[in-house]
């Protein structure tokens, strides 16, 4: 089926993430979140996953990286 992905990340500075779920990469700019652990819920986009067990990465994007801090990750059915 169809997810919404969210994560709730801490981004003192804008950065750049690729979001990856099987062989397909997003990239994804998250923006700043506010000076610390200031939490900010971040929607990083729509996938589709197969029935059964599946996987997806988060992972900072080579250029441009300045680090982050995530809380959780939800996935929301698109009905």
């Amino acid at each position: 089926g169809k997810w919404t992905v969210i994560a709730e990340v801490a981004a003192p500075e804008a950065t750049p993430l690729v979001f990856a779920v099987g062989k397909t990469e997003t990239p994804v700019q998250v923006p700043a979140t506010g000076p610390g652990l200031t939490w900010q819920s971040i929607p990083l986009g729509t996938i589709e996953l197969p029935a059964g067990e599946a996987s997806f990465e988060l992972r900072g994007e080579a250029s441009g990286w300045k680090g982050l801090s995530v809380r959780h990750v939800m996935l929301k059915p698109v009905l």
